[in-house]
């Protein structure tokens, strides 16, 4: 719109006439760069599937985790953690 209006001072908006050459430009600029995009995968090695990862199972130590990120958490909502460790640096509030 800025650049139309820029070739155009005096008009308002974009002319109807206009509108069916503004949208194929931009479908045809889309598929060309949509075309770039995929060919600069391909060299970084996209064969067409993408890699997630391999699908394991919970483990123990992956369970602990959970378990103590969930406790940190539920601590941290109910107790004021800077203020005690604060405290026990420090020695006030004793």
């Amino acid at each position: 719109m800025q650049a139309y209006s820029l070739r155009d001072p005096f008009h308002r908006g974009i002319r109807p006439g206009v509108w069916g050459s503004l949208a194929g430009n931009l479908l045809l600029r889309t598929y060309d760069r949509a075309q770039r995009l995929y060919q600069a995968m391909v060299q970084r090695g996209f064969i067409g599937e993408y890699n997630t990862g391999s699908n394991r199972r919970m483990r123990m130590k992956d369970m602990l985790y959970l378990y103590g990120w969930g406790l940190f958490f539920l601590s941290a909502r109910y107790y004021n953690i800077p203020v005690y460790i604060g405290s026990m640096i420090t020695g006030v509030g004793k």
